[in-house]
């Protein structure tokens, strides 16, 4: 809808299909699944914060203020009482170790994101157009996939150094 008929009705069809998901989802589990929601309304809001800023001398800070929301989404689900397995397919059991180490990564992710949107909010105001544009948008993509290299790293690191442990058999004291 957002190619043919403008981003207008695209952001339209886009709320309309997030509240009906919702619904439908709301009906087949017999609950409100609140991530559904969430998620429709981050969409909703970007999309609105993209319509406000376009062709306005604040469309420079279209790009950080877009990523401030997403860092604010990203805030709701790592919050103590957030269920993260409410995001994963029924089929997807998580423990709560893995639940933990999950929102452990997406705190990182999230100070990440803070600490890029808050660069470029500054490089708008205060750098050169050609440099503010590099730095809300090609830096972001060379910092995630930065972060993600050295996650994966340092779990592959933490794998090698777990397996040269010796594993002994436990033994009590009558043998």
């Amino acid at each position: 809808a957002d190619t043919c008929l403008g981003p207008l009705v695209g952001l339209c069809v886009t709320a309309l299909l997030g509240a009906g998901e919702f619904l439908l989802s709301w009906i087949k589990n017999k609950r409100p699944v609140w991530t559904s929601l969430g998620a429709a309304l981050f969409v909703v809001a970007v999309g609105t914060l993209s319509l406000a800023f376009e062709g306005t001398p604040l469309g420079k800070i279209r790009n950080p203020a877009m990523e401030t929301v997403a860092c604010l989404f990203l805030a709701l689900l790592v919050r103590p009482k957030a269920d993260l397995s409410t995001l994963l397919p029924a089929s997807v059991k998580l423990s709560p170790d893995r639940a933990r180490a999950m929102k452990r990564i997406l705190r990182a992710f999230i100070f990440l994101l803070a600490a890029h949107a808050l660069l470029a909010f500054a490089s708008a105001f205060l750098l050169p157009l050609n440099v503010s544009a590099f730095v809300s948008g090609p830096l972001l993509y060379i910092l995630v996939l930065l972060f993600f290299l050295v996650a994966m790293l340092k779990k592959r690191l933490l794998a090698r150094v777990d397996s040269r442990d010796e594993w002994l058999p436990v033994v009590d004291g009558q043998g």
